[in-house]
């Protein structure tokens, strides 16, 4: 094996260092009326910025108003994308959900927050992957609100399917 090669199988096993942004939105007819929640994320090259792969993005299956819920599941489908050895920093712009995460899901009297145990599969899922990982609260900026925009339009065609149209 060449000193090329090693240096490939080397830098396989250690994984990639990459960050990522999650965001969640939700699209409803009309104020306070069900909508429909969308999941969506993108992955970078730490060092570089580049993107890897495209951004992704997932409506809710049935009408619910929970960005709560859908930025965690935004935060798995970046795990989800992720191989195996790789370590991920994802942004999110809802600050108690990051302390959230950063407290495996629960509260300072040890019992779950609200979505903590789905937090807690968060968090089995990245372990069982070898996915070392952390969520930290980050303003919206640029990338994000384009990932959101773009969501955002997932959600409303899903919303449009739910209401019967097409």
């Amino acid at each position: 094996m060449s000193m090329i090669e090693r240096g490939a199988v080397a830098q396989v096993a250690a994984g990639r260092k990459l960050s990522a942004i999650a965001v969640a939105t939700v699209a409803s007819p009309k104020s306070g009326s069900p909508g429909v929640s969308a999941s969506a994320w993108q992955i970078f090259d730490a060092a570089t910025s580049e993107k890897i792969g495209d951004p992704r993005s997932i409506p809710s299956r049935a009408a619910n108003r929970y960005q709560w819920y859908a930025l965690i599941m935004a935060v798995r489908g970046v795990i989800e994308d992720c191989l195996s050895g790789d370590e991920v920093t994802v942004e999110i712009s809802m600050a108690d959900l990051a302390t959230a995460f950063q407290s495996e899901g629960l509260g300072v009297d040890g019992k779950f927050v609200k979505d903590g145990q789905t937090i807690a599969e968060v968090i089995k899922l990245a372990s069982e992957k070898g996915v070392t990982f952390s969520v930290k609260y980050a303003p919206v900026g640029p990338r994000q609100k384009d990932l959101k925009k773009k969501a955002l339009a997932q959600a409303n065609v899903q919303l449009t399917r739910l209401s019967g149209g097409k």
